[in-house]
């Protein structure tokens, strides 16, 4: 019996997870293996570079985060959670204008999780103006 497409797409869910599993639990290294492993079998997909972005941004290595979710944007454009993220790595970079777009633009976004992180981030950017 051959494995289709929406087996592909579980053993992808499967792994994803195990790579945060990975990261929680301070396992850089193996996180890091497992998403790049994941990127080269799945080039279509965005979640292992989001894996990527979150691994640097927990490291403080934005920039290098910013270009992961910049490459899970390439493949998935419409990718909520990948643009908060990159708005993220923004903020850090001390690009607070184009950060502040970024969180703008996903607020309309059909992903509760995304906009949570924008709103959250446009609230403290709003905080840091007035301190």
């Amino acid at each position: 019996m051959k494995a289709g497409p929406a087996d592909a797409e579980h053993l992808l869910t499967l792994l994803v997870g195990a790579g945060h599993l990975a990261r929680s639990h301070g396992s850089f290294a193996q996180a890091r293996q497992l998403f790049e492993h994941l990127r080269t079998a799945f080039p279509d997909r965005a979640s292992p570079w989001l894996g990527l972005a979150l691994l640097d941004i927990d490291r403080q290595e934005y920039a290098r985060a910013a270009s992961h979710c910049r490459a899970a944007l390439s493949v998935a454009p419409g990718y909520a959670l990948a643009s908060a993220w990159l708005g993220v790595c923004q903020f850090a970079l001390n690009e607070g204008s184009l950060a502040a777009n970024t969180f703008r633009s996903v607020r309309n976004e059909d992903s509760p999780a995304a906009c949570r992180l924008a709103d959250a981030m446009l609230q403290l950017m709003a905080a840091l103006d007035r301190a």
